[in-house]
């Protein structure tokens, strides 16, 4: 019986004991640190989540490194949810900070094939440096073989890519419930131009963590 329960009792560590960066997104709640240059560029992230973190001039998640870059959960904005409602709500999108990115709106982005799978967002400008890279994350449900193996790969979601000097970007950064499932999906798009923003997300990279040497 001691031994039948010693067993259990380590199984039930393995499968309730948090990864590294499932502490960090959950816990932290220190700003990224962005050391800019005298060359930069400015991004507009737009999300539904509520916890959206950094590896600033960085192509890999480094959480020493981390910190947030939005820490404001969308639906808190919102007064217009009620579960008895027989009708979808609307689409709302909230700018939290606005530095000029010449941002497409929530309904814009369906011109991407990008159709929004939530009723709440956020759009937050940020300037980030350039010609370095820039890692951007999300906390992700991942299975409990990221215990025993690369848990930031498998417990986070986002890209890392590197901005040119003087351009705007936008990030979408989304995640979405269906049932039991959880789905995650980013876009990248160039938009120094505001007539003619550019699919990008093919020059940006799943983001993993950084090789420990």
């Amino acid at each position: 019986m001691i031994k039948k329960y010693c067993i259990m009792s380590l199984i039930s560590v393995l499968f309730t004991a948090c990864t590294p960066i499932e502490r960090f997104t959950l816990t932290t709640q220190l700003p990224a640190k962005f050391k800019l240059t005298a060359h930069t560029a400015k991004l507009r992230l737009t999300t539904n989540s509520g916890r959206v973190f950094a590896t600033p001039d960085a192509n890999c998640i480094d959480l020493t490194q981390s910190g947030l870059i939005s820490n404001e959960n969308p639906r808190d904005k919102r007064d217009d949810l009620h579960f008895w409602s027989s009708k979808p709500p609307e689409t709302k999108e909230f700018i939290t900070q606005d530095l000029g990115v010449n941002g497409l709106s929530i309904n814009q982005w369906q011109r991407f094939g990008f159709n929004p799978h939530s009723y709440s967002y956020i759009s937050k400008d940020i300037t980030v440096n350039a010609d370095k890279p820039i890692t951007i994350f999300i906390h992700k449900k991942g299975s409990m073989i990221g215990l025993f193996t690369d848990s930031i790969g498998e417990y986070s979601f986002g890209i890392s890519f590197i901005p040119k000097a003087n351009q705007q970007y936008q990030l979408m950064l989304e995640n979405s419930a269906n049932g039991n499932y959880t789905f995650y999906r980013a876009r990248l798009l160039d938009v120094t131009d505001p007539q003619h923003p550019i699919n990008i997300t093919h020059l940006s990279k799943r983001s993993k963590g950084c090789k420990k040497h």
